[in-house]
């Protein structure tokens, strides 16, 4: 049990890293393979109610490209069938992506239906992987949630937690690598104190409540948090790749 929250150290273990990142991986290619149902095709599936209750609760996903977008980006917009396909597009910045708005502000905008149910099943296995790592490290569900209401913050975002914190020990990792692949997925920088705590080691109750206050303020629902952890993911297996 975490008795002293500003001074226990939470010590990385690299097979304990490895485990949650194999594991992570696997559920996240299987989310990202989810199909997403564009507006057009949502609206004929009101014709058929066995078909419609299958995306009760569908998560809405609407995307706005930029005036004078190129075609490529116009392209990839239209191309969109997965959620793959809506994170290929994340780190664009001629597209804006919004999540659980289903008005249409003009014509350019591209709403897209995502199964809820699909991804809260796939959510559910990474968070409990993300607390089987937490509690290796000593921390109990009392503290866990302790720290999700300090940091106002879901359960979710553990996900994204954790995967920084196992990143931090790949092998070829430079703190450069971890920096720009944190602010091409998440858009902000204020993760250093924290992440370079995870890198030396160890890294404080304190500081992970930092870092859950930072990335839960931009992730919304359970697809935002997928995305972005694929998104840094995706950064740094090429990065990595690229320097070898």
């Amino acid at each position: 049990m975490l008795t002293s929250c500003n001074k226990k150290e939470l010590i990385e273990d690299e097979n304990l890293s490895y485990d949650f990142l194999s594991s992570v991986e696997t559920n996240l290619d299987d989310l990202m393979s989810i199909q997403v149902i564009g507006a057009d095709e949502m609206e004929k599936m009101s014709n058929h109610p066995s078909a419609k209750s299958s995306m009760f609760g569908s998560e809405i996903i609407t995307i706005t490209p930029a005036q004078g977008a190129s075609s490529y980006t116009l392209t990839q917009i239209n191309s969109v069938r997965s959620i793959r396909d809506i994170s290929a597009l994340n780190n664009n910045d001629e597209v804006t992506i919004d999540f659980g708005s289903a008005t249409a502000s003009n014509s350019n905008v591209s709403v897209f239906h995502v199964p809820n149910r699909d991804v809260i099943s796939n959510m559910q296995r990474m968070i409990m992987e993300a607390k089987r790592y937490l509690y290796a490290q000593s921390f109990t569900d009392q503290d866990i949630q302790r720290m999700l209401m300090e940091a106002g913050a879901t359960e979710d975002d553990l996900v994204t937690l954790v995967t920084y914190l196992s990143n931090s020990t790949r092998p070829g990792l430079t703190w450069e690598i971890t920096l720009n692949c944190l602010s091409a997925a998440v858009g902000i920088e204020a993760l250093e104190t924290a992440v370079r705590q995870a890198a030396g080691g160890k890294l404080t109750f304190r500081a992970a409540v930092s870092v859950l206050k930072t990335t839960s303020r931009r992730l919304m629902p359970a697809i935002g948090v997928a995305i972005t952890v694929y998104s840094f993911i995706s950064c740094i297996d090429s990065t990595i790749k690229n320097v070898r």
